[in-house]
């Protein structure tokens, strides 16, 4: 794992290869640090603002610049190209907006409980280092389960391990949102070795087979 001076300096050289400048009032927390930290591929950049006037004027600022912005339901979404090989890499500017310290604890998985705060030039770390360097899974908050049940597979396909008790953490409010009953989930996969002895109903089987 990078230690925070080395994730800072390829955080900065991957910026610079895009020729993206961070706007004001804003950070990078969650996938693209963490991916940073344990030296995992990554894929995009989520950019979080401190409060809605500097997301509103970043948006403004890069459709002024003729950037092709597609506005979703929780993000502005673009895409920042390297000419020279001819890569990209997609952006989001998230539109929930607060403090580094309110975004982080939101995340659902503790292995996202990380930043890159550009006006002191550092990494904030909300998660337990040993877990993060062993792609331990830790559950931190649980509003969406179906979604964090998705990400928990995702993650368990990149190397991350769950122990039961956490998984069976997210399973238990899945399954009182869904007011559904148990019957039986099994896999031969070996990175779900953890978790073949817990049971779920038929409607999280295909929810986790839509996964692989």
């Amino acid at each position: 794992m990078l230690s925070d001076a080395e994730a800072v300096e390829k955080i900065n050289e991957v910026l610079k290869k895009y020729k993206f400048e961070l706007p004001k009032s804003s950070f990078i927390a969650g996938g693209f640090v963490r991916d940073i930290l344990v030296g995992d591929k990554f894929n995009d950049i989520d950019v979080w603002f401190t409060d809605k006037d500097s997301l509103t004027k970043a948006i403004k600022e890069e459709e002024w610049n003729n950037v092709n912005v597609v506005n979703t339901t929780n993000s502005y979404i673009f895409n920042l190209f390297f000419a020279r090989n001819l890569s990209y890499i997609e952006v989001q500017y998230i539109k929930k907006t607060g403090s580094i310290e309110e975004i982080l604890e939101g995340f659902d998985l503790t292995c996202c409980k990380v930043a890159y705060d550009p006006t002191e030039k550092k990494i904030v770390k909300r998660c337990d280092e040993t877990d993060l360097k062993n792609k331990v899974l830790k559950i931190n908050n649980i509003t969406t389960p179906a979604s964090t049940i998705f990400r928990i597979f995702k993650f368990l396909e990149k190397g991350y391990s769950i122990e039961n008790s956490e998984f069976e953490k997210v399973l238990k409010v899945y399954r009182n949102s869904c007011d559904i009953s148990c019957s039986g989930f099994y896999s031969d996969k070996p990175q779900f070795k953890g978790i073949v002895n817990l049971y779920l109903d038929t409607q999280l089987d295909l929810l986790i087979a839509s996964t692989l």
